[in-house]
């Protein structure tokens, strides 16, 4: 049981990889400071979908952005309130931009 726990645990270790903010691509790096320049970053992890890298932001109010590795954004969730400068985006890509519940 134990064996199987840690190869499990060490599978998902390798799928999700924790990265710093200097590791993002500078798109995104441009996209949190334009939108949630206020916000303190939680957690940056870099996912790797079919040998294509994806990074996911997790931000201290709960929301998470993801981006995929030339640093445009791809989904936006958020918790409390939509930021006014992505209402816009909201209105574009209803079906990127969701409220969690």
């Amino acid at each position: 049981m134990k064996k199987v726990f840690f190869t499990l645990l060490l599978a998902l270790s390798a799928l999700f990889t924790s990265v710093a903010q200097n590791e993002l691509p500078e798109k995104a790096t441009i996209f949190l400071e334009a939108h949630f320049s206020g916000s303190e970053i939680q957690k940056i992890s870099r996912v790797d979908r079919e040998n294509v890298n994806v990074y996911h932001v997790l931000l201290k109010d709960k929301t998470q952005i993801e981006f995929d590795q030339t640093g445009a954004w791809s989904k936006i969730q958020y918790k409390k309130h939509l930021r006014a400068s992505l209402i816009y985006l909201n209105q574009c890509n209803k079906s990127l931009v969701t409220q969690k519940k």
